[in-house]
């Protein structure tokens, strides 16, 4: 059976997270190790909650196993098969998405995991549908292996946009890897096996119903991700010139990242979480935040694949084959110096405790950080936490995000005016709304509204709260605008007593009418036509109609009529 990756495993428990030495880590983050045991654990994937879907390869490869890292620090084994379940993606909303070694023939199948438990299958063929990936609509692409082409290895790109499953290529090529944003659009890398030497691959976008080749030809290019932005990234090795290292792709615009990086995965906000040689030593984890390089790791071992949510947080592979671990990159909790998920008085006395023995405090505390105490933001705790620490105990000034208010989605029509708000409390909060997932210039508030919108204005709206401490992102707003009126009623200038027709052609679901003069309504005026039979000059003025669906409400541009005495 074709697998993409074919490694071998022991098995034995999993154990309770322990927390690492944190010299390399940026400010209001903690490194966890999520994983600690003798079997390895591969393919994390991370959402932007900080859950985290991993496999463990528990018995060789048949029995790898799912299991789930959730925001309480818990751990938790989802399948129990005795089957290979691998390759797993997550979604904000908790649906998780792998492969399974269940099909007929024994082929492996896309299985998704609801929210709540309920696993579906999604696949049923005689093929293998590989690594899949989630975005958060409930959309997935993966790739199927058939069998033929070069070397028996062509694969194809198939996508399931909620309905239905369709497969965007047919060429004899390998294509695979395939990563999806929220807007449905998918990267691939299009391998070519056969020239003698060396292969060579393509990446490749699907991205409203076209696909296009983003990367130079002649290169070994491969790895690819991609944002809710469009920015792409990936692997490339030039053969000739033997120039290796990491692209970024923008609008059509390719420029060079990083010289000796390999495997990137970057977030909405332009982060990137990748790893880089390093001699005598081999890959170390990086991170490219809030526009500054960091190394993560200096460690005698290996640290590999990975992925950044929005948060900044990353969850990768780290240590040398069989003993693969997972390391999480995590915001600190602030205050909350007990670990018990919340800040109260309960914290107070740890809190007095790390300020005065470090060393007692991690014995009392094991597992907690001190920087949960780093108040003031300045990434060290001291004498100068105190103040901000009773502060945001009693409410005030409180250094950690907390958002009050969510935008909320909307269906409007041409022309009704928009308002979003977020409310959010903290310590020098900079508020920045985005438009799928683009910053919008200007729109700094914390209520962000468009006077008319048109169709332009359609898409999804976010707000990313920020202050030195911590990231928070808003919950998306959906905004749809919907177009009911195609055809305006007409100015007219008429003689007294003759016959005035004024008419709209709207189109929506259940469509109501109600003509105005003036902003006054027509009693009865409730068709798309209205008719005056004989016109009098009192009849001169503006005229429009309001028309209304299921979905919205939209007024027509208003129509002059004007009335005069004739010869």
């Amino acid at each position: 059976m074709f697998r993409f990756v074919i490694l071998p495993a022991v098995c034995c428990a999993m154990v309770a997270p322990v927390v690492f030495a944190d010299v390399l880590v940026p400010a209001g983050y903690e490194l966890v190790e999520v994983t600690n045991t003798p079997y390895p654990e591969l393919h994390a994937a991370m959402n932007n909650r900080g859950q985290i879907v991993f496999e463990g390869r528990l018995a060789g490869w048949d029995g790898s196993e799912l299991f789930l890292y959730d925001i309480d620090g818990s751990l938790t084994r989802l399948t129990r098969d005795n089957v290979w379940d691998g390759v797993p993606q997550i979604a904000d909303d908790g649906t998780i998405v792998w492969s399974k070694a269940i099909g007929d023939g024994g082929t492996e199948e896309i299985m998704v995991r609801s929210p709540n438990g309920e696993v579906t299958r999604l696949t049923f063929d005689a093929l293998d549908d590989l690594s899949p990936y989630v975005n958060n609509l409930g959309q997935i692409a993966w790739a199927r292996w058939t069998d033929a082409g070069c070397g028996a290895a062509a694969t194809d790109v198939l996508f399931y946009d909620g309905q239905t499953i369709r497969q965007l290529t047919d060429n004899l090529f390998s294509n695979q890897t395939t990563a999806l944003n929220d807007h449905g659009e998918i990267v691939w890398t299009e391998y070519d096996f056969c020239p003698s030497g060396y292969w060579i691959s393509l990446i490749k976008l699907f991205s409203n119903g076209v696909v296009t080749t983003l990367s130079e030809p002649g290169l070994v290019a491969h790895l690819p991700t991609i944002n809710n932005n469009g920015v792409c990234a990936w692997r490339f090795k030039n053969l000739a010139t033997l120039e290796e290292g990491i692209q970024l792709w923008d609008s059509g615009v390719l420029t060079l990242f990083d010289d000796r990086g390999s495997n990137p995965n970057l977030n909405d906000r332009g982060d990137m979480y990748f790893i880089r040689q390093h001699a005598g030593i081999g890959w170390q984890a990086h991170l490219f935040l809030n526009g500054q390089f960091r190394q993560l790791t200096d460690d005698p071992f290996w640290n590999t694949d990975g992925e950044i949510n929005n948060k900044g947080e990353v969850a990768w592979l780290s240590g040398d084959w069989p003993g693969t671990e997972i390391r999480f990159l995590r915001r600190l909790p602030t205050g909350d110096m007990n670990c018990d998920d919340r800040f109260d008085g309960g914290d107070i006395d740890p809190f007095f405790l790390a300020l005065g023995d470090p060393a007692a405090y991690q014995s009392a505390y094991p597992g907690c950080n001190l920087l949960n105490g780093d108040m003031n933001c300045d990434r060290t705790l001291n004498g100068a936490d105190i103040d901000p620490f009773f502060d945001c105990l009693a409410g005030i000034n409180c250094p950690q995000i907390t958002l009050s208010r969510q935008p909320k989605g909307q269906t409007l029509c041409v022309g009704n005016a928009l308002t979003l708000s977020v409310d959010a409390s903290g310590v020098n909060l900079e508020i920045q709304w985005r438009k799928d997932g683009t910053a919008i210039a200007g729109a700094t508030q914390r209520t962000f509204s468009v006077g008319a919108v048109t169709a332009q204005d359609a898409g999804t709206y976010e707000a990313l709260v920020t202050n030195p401490c911590s990231t928070v992102v808003s919950d998306p707003a959906t905004i749809i605008v919907a177009q009911l009126i195609f055809t305006h009623p007409a100015s007219q200038t008429v003689c007294e007593n003759d016959p005035v027709l004024f008419s709209v052609l709207a189109i929506g679901p259940d469509l109501t009418y109600q003509w105005r003069k003036d902003g006054v309504n027509f009693l009865g005026a409730t068709s798309s036509l209205f008719i005056i039979p004989a016109a009098q000059l009192k009849d001169s003025g503006v005229y429009d109609v309001v028309v209304t669906s299921s979905q919205c409400a939209q007024i027509s541009e208003p129509a002059t009529l004007t009335v005069q005495q004739c010869p």
